[in-house]
């Protein structure tokens, strides 16, 4: 953490200093550079850094800085052949001020650059969007996709852009006297001396006797062998005979189209797709102060339904049934193992800045009534959230061997769609 200050000023001066954009995404700051641009990901509990850094790089790799935020919530990957280095501070943690909030979103034309802007967001206390645009218009679109998110309690863009509520205000004039986060090496040498060690014990091994170690190797075929004996599968995987997600979010979003609206003197509660033993949907009302007949007559009008009172009349429920298609691609199972799957799943959200949620739950054998091995998939456990069709969110998975739809929210308050599903592991991962 580094504390900044403007060139002869004390803690609490708030005095005028330029701001210089270096190169594309590197800003000097009252004599301190600021990187611009970072790739923010979840921290992952169970992956060590180096190896989120090597997976959130993709195919070319070549992550090799790092910055924790967030309270050890989030990680911003950066990399040294962007002409950034370790010490210097994250861009994204020096915008901001106190009456700001939590959830702010802010665009800023780049100083002494040509035509270039900054798009940077938080939400949560977490970097939410720190993009460099070349053009004021990719920015303008990627500022109002990001908009679309509901609950921003500060917004800041130029006038002309004609957003509602919106405040312009320069780069200079959100940057004050704070505490900002630094980029660190992200540090692959443990990697390396490992892999040096195993090398050097190969080599070792080689004098000690070809013979010996033929024999060790027999031992161990043996070994696996009587364990892949001991091993039962479950009778059913879970992916088996699963519903086609892109089936399940299409039928679902338009049955709760037509089932979740509001009536008078009834509050719209709850209203869910379940894919389950029986995939249904289920539409809650609340009572305030409305009538019995009311809410009978008009989900039987609307909706072509009878509804279900409990609780003495102050909730009302109806179920419907859903017959939904199988998917076919997942025949022949998961395909991804869990780092493998982590990094496509990131790489197609994030790439069109839409958020996901994804939590990890890595394959494992457990002892049966009888004594023997049975298997535990392990999966991804997905959630994404759009005030759009979901049905965007479906396709992303649908080619995704493994993969399981669960639920279909709508969330009245917010309008907001929330869809979880799991995709699973191959069973060769624990």
């Amino acid at each position: 953490m580094r504390k900044l200050f403007w060139p002869g000023e004390t803690s609490d001066a708030t005095q005028n200093s330029e701001v210089q954009i270096l190169t594309r995404n590197r800003l000097r700051i009252a004599g301190n550079d600021a990187a611009l641009g970072l790739l923010w990901q979840p921290v992952q509990d169970r992956m060590p850094l180096r190896e989120q850094a090597r997976l959130a790089g993709g195919p070319s790799g070549g992550f090799d800085l790092y910055v924790p935020f967030g309270g050890g919530r989030q990680y911003g990957f950066a990399s040294t052949k962007d002409g950034l280095a370790a010490k210097i501070l994250a861009a994204a943690s020096l915008v901001g001020q106190a009456d700001w909030g939590d959830n702010w979103l802010a665009a800023f034309a780049l100083p002494n650059s040509s035509n270039r802007w900054w798009v940077v967001a938080m939400r949560d206390q977490l970097v939410y969007e720190d993009h460099v645009h070349d053009s004021e218009s990719a920015a303008e679109a990627a500022f109002r996709k990001s908009l679309e998110a509901p609950d921003w309690e500060k917004v800041v863009a130029p006038h002309r852009w004609n957003i509602e509520d919106a405040e312009e205000i320069p780069l200079r004039g959100t940057i004050s006297n704070q505490t900002g986060v630094t980029l660190r090496t992200v540090r692959f040498w443990p990697k390396l001396v490992l892999a040096t060690l195993v090398g050097a014990l190969a080599v070792i091994g080689l004098f000690i006797g070809w013979s010996s170690v033929a024999d060790y190797r027999e031992q161990l075929a043996l070994a696996q062998r009587q364990k892949q004996q001991d091993v039962v599968p479950v009778e059913r995987a879970p992916w088996e005979n699963a519903p086609d997600i892109l089936d399940f979010t299409r039928q679902c979003e338009r049955t709760l189209n037509r089932l979740a609206f509001s009536v008078a003197g009834w509050r719209l509660q709850f209203a869910e797709c379940r894919a389950s033993n029986i995939a249904e949907v289920t539409v809650r009302w609340q009572r305030q102060q409305g009538t019995a007949s009311w809410i009978k007559a008009a989900v039987e009008d609307l909706a072509g339904k009878q509804v279900s009172l409990f609780n003495t009349g102050q909730v009302a429920e109806v179920t419907v049934p859903l017959s939904l298609s199988l998917n076919a691609n997942t025949s022949t199972g998961p395909q991804n193992p869990p780092l493998v799957l982590d990094s496509i799943l990131r790489d197609r959200f994030l790439t069109l800045g839409l958020e996901v949620k994804l939590v990890t739950q890595y394959g494992q054998t457990r002892s049966g009534t009888d004594g023997r091995a049975i298997i535990d998939y392990g999966y991804h456990t997905i959630s994404t959230a759009t005030s759009g069709s979901p049905l965007e969110h479906a396709r992303l998975l649908s080619d995704i061997s493994g993969v399981v739809p669960e639920s279909l929210v709508f969330q009245a308050g917010s309008a907001n769609w929330v869809m979880t599903a799991r995709a699973y592991h191959p069973i060769s991962v624990h």
